[in-house]
């Protein structure tokens, strides 16, 4: 199984029991949409250069080491502004020195090809029914550090996989929170790796090189990293991020061909997830096939779409 967490078909659940079942209980779930499997296809580079080309997005951000992002734009740092149409010129690139992403893009207009999903509608508290999602775009391999945000988030992978490294709420002492002069509470950690503190560490080629363990300064983090909850996204999925809990995000480009990898929503086995009676015993099958590599457009790419409230 690609996640510890239930896997629910999103046309199974409502509003109220969405609401009352995990964003009450700060409960995380995943949830799989045939309706946003079917955008890969239709929102291609060339629509988006065609359509919002001409649009100026200001947070591109560039990675620090060729795979960690900047959490937040700061001008000059590691980020600029940039045209849709040059963005998607330059992460289409073959050359490895490319390593781009653009976060929070938002489009409006594609409200109309992926409307609000249903269940989430009680979520849109700031957005006044309107649609309010960004898109974040990149050749995969882009690494967002330890963080929580203050906010419900809904994350769906259109293309590629997202795979979430997903603390509690209550596990924040062992996080070790770095204040913000604009939040006291920390939206970000000490850990000098992040997730990856006390785990397997990279070599330069990817591949593990052995385990490393906590740092005196960070002993508390080795419990809190037994308890976390993983879950790899896969596409056509979306991701229920509770307001508070903390999350490593780690994204793997995709073929950039049609077929995704998740498999389609279809009815499942009883009891997969803690719903109201009229959809508690259905769940989404949970058959997927391994991604493919190469691609068309672009060698590997990453895409998502992020709504939060």
């Amino acid at each position: 199984m690609h996640c510890s967490l239930p896997r629910v078909d999103a046309s199974l659940i409502t509003a109220e029991a969405f609401y009352e079942d995990h964003v009450a209980t700060s409960t995380p779930l995943l949830i799989c949409d045939d309706r946003l499997r079917r955008l890969k296809n239709l929102w291609t580079d060339e629509l988006l250069e065609a359509r919002f080309g001409s649009v100026l997005h200001d947070e591109v951000r560039e990675a620090i080491n060729g795979v960690d992002f900047p959490l937040t734009k700061v001008a000059g740092d590691r980020s600029s502004s940039m045209h849709v149409r040059d963005f998607l010129a330059a992460y289409q690139s073959n050359r490895s020195t490319v390593r781009l992403y653009a976060t929070n893009l938002v489009l409006p207009a594609l409200g109309e090809d992926y409307p609000v999903p249903a269940f989430a509608s009680l979520l849109q508290h700031k957005c006044a029914g309107r649609w309010c999602g960004g898109l974040w775009l990149g050749a995969g391999a882009a690494r967002s550090p330890l963080h929580r945000d203050f906010s419900e988030n809904v994350h769906g992978v259109i293309e590629g996989a997202k795979h979430f490294v997903l603390f509690a709420p209550n596990e924040s002492a062992a996080l070790y929170p770095k204040p913000e002069r604009a939040n006291l509470l920390g939206h970000t950690t000490r850990l000098p790796r992040g997730a990856r503190t006390c785990s397997t560490r990279e070599a330069d080629d990817g591949s593990a090189s052995g385990e490393t363990a906590c740092p005196r300064d960070f002993a508390r983090f080795g419990g809190a990293l037994e308890r976390a909850t993983v879950c790899r996204v896969e596409e056509g999925e979306l991701l229920y991020v509770p307001s508070g809990w903390w999350h490593e995000v780690f994204s793997e480009g995709g073929s950039g061909e049609g077929g995704g990898v998740g498999g389609s929503c279809v009815e499942g086995s009883a009891g997969a997830a803690s719903l109201r009676p009229t959809s508690s015993s259905h769940a989404c099958g949970a058959a997927a096939s391994s991604p493919t590599s190469g691609g068309s457009t672009s060698a590997s790419r990453a895409r998502d779409t992020s709504c939060s409230s």
